[in-house]
């Protein structure tokens, strides 16, 4: 699992899927695949700080709360969940987003 992360680290995975779930044209569905792969590497503390840091990413899952379909909403709550459970990062301005995650 290390060797995953670091390959993933290495390669701003990360930050790629933040900037899928970002743009407009991506298709909801894709957006709850990706929900779920975050909500997997967010496991790793330096993935999940990785994409708190991503602040479009942030809010594009926080948007995906509101689908309609059942299966992307609760990927997004739980990658949101799992972000905000292991980051670590001491950023005054995420304490938002774990205030609204805990609701």
């Amino acid at each position: 699992l290390r060797d995953f992360c670091n390959e993933i680290a290495a390669n701003n995975i990360a930050e790629r899927l933040a900037a899928l779930l970002c743009w407009a044209s991506t298709l909801e569905e894709v957006k709850g695949k990706i929900a779920t792969l975050m909500f997997h590497m967010a496991k790793d503390t330096s993935l999940a700080n990785r994409i708190l840091r991503q602040d479009g990413a942030v809010k594009a899952l926080v948007h995906l709360l509101d689908s309609e379909n059942q299966t992307v909403n609760s990927s997004a709550a739980a990658a949101l969940a799992n972000i905000t459970y292991w980051s670590t990062d001491p950023i005054a301005r995420y304490t938002h987003v774990k205030v609204l995650c805990a609701v």
